[in-house]
This record gives structure tokens, C-alpha cells and sequence, in this order.
């Protein structure tokens, strides 16, 4: 499957995140494809990769839900501002899970080529979601 533009392929990873299909956003990415939370310095390398680091997310946030507040197209590629909100349900990281509220505003840089995502990259801010899951931190 190959998508035309880049605005189409932002679309259907926004939808996949909202139906917490790990496995639609990952066909979406090209073989070599990545993603990288910069605000955790990870990179993901490959779908298999990417959709291993959804499989979690959306098992320490199941209600997760992203509202695209913006988006911009261009020079195959497209850049959504978002907001994320659901609640913390099992550990993330350091953080033990007390049904803490999650509210984080981001922008993801979807870059593509031939039809397929080639990287994203994902801006959102550490601090806000360490005050927010903070609740309970494990030791």
C-alpha cells in the first residue's frame, strides 16, 4: 500500500493512533522507516520496532486520544500539532500508574517518501508529563 501525499498518510496514522492500531501505523512506515521521541531521546528503527513502542504506550494509556489541532503540508511531508489526553492505567517508565490524568500538547513531523512514511518525529515536553504522572514514582 502506498499513499499519494503526505497530508493522506498523517490522516491515517492519526487514525490508527485513536483506533490503538499498533500494527495499521506501523504498515504505514517504509522498512527502514523511524520514529523519534525527542523528548525521551528514543528512536524506533522499522514498523516491527515502532509497533512494539505503540503495543506499550497504549497499554500504560488504553483511553489514549489524540486531537489534531493543526496541520500543515508540504515538501512531502506533514507537521500536526496535537493533543494528547487519557490516563496513566500501568506503569510507564518510572511511573506507577494511579489513573493520573494525561494532557500533552505536541507536534509530529511526518516526512515521507514513495508512498510511505519514511521518519516522524514527535516534540512534546518531558516536564509536563513528569508533573503529571508524578503522583506515585516508583524508586
Amino acid at each position: 500500500m502506498t499513499v499519494d501525499s503526505a497530508g493522506e498518510l498523517a490522516e491515517q496514522l492519526w487514525s490508527a493512533y485513536n483506533a490503538h492500531s499498533e500494527t495499521a501505523a506501523a504498515r504505514l512506515y517504509s522498512a527502514e522507516g523511524r520514529h523519534r521521541d525527542v523528548a525521551v531521546n528514543r528512536e524506533r528503527v522499522g514498523p516491527a520496532d515502532i509497533e512494539h513502542g505503540l503495543v506499550g504506550l497504549f497499554t500504560a494509556i488504553p483511553d489514549a486520544h489524540w486531537t489534531c489541532t493543526r496541520l500543515v503540508v508540504g515538501g512531502g511531508a506533514a507537521v500536526l500539532a496535537y493533543e494528547l489526553t487519557g490516563h496513566l492505567r500501568t506503569r510507564l517508565g518510572p511511573f506507577e500508574p494511579a489513573d493520573q490524568p494525561v494532557r500533552l500538547e505536541g507536534v509530529l513531523v511526518v516526512e515521507t517518501d514513495a508512498g510511505r512514511i519514511s521518519r516522524t518525529t514527535d516534540y512534546w515536553d518531558s516536564g509536563t508529563l513528569h508533573r503529571q504522572l508524578a503522583t506515585t514514582t516508583a524508586p
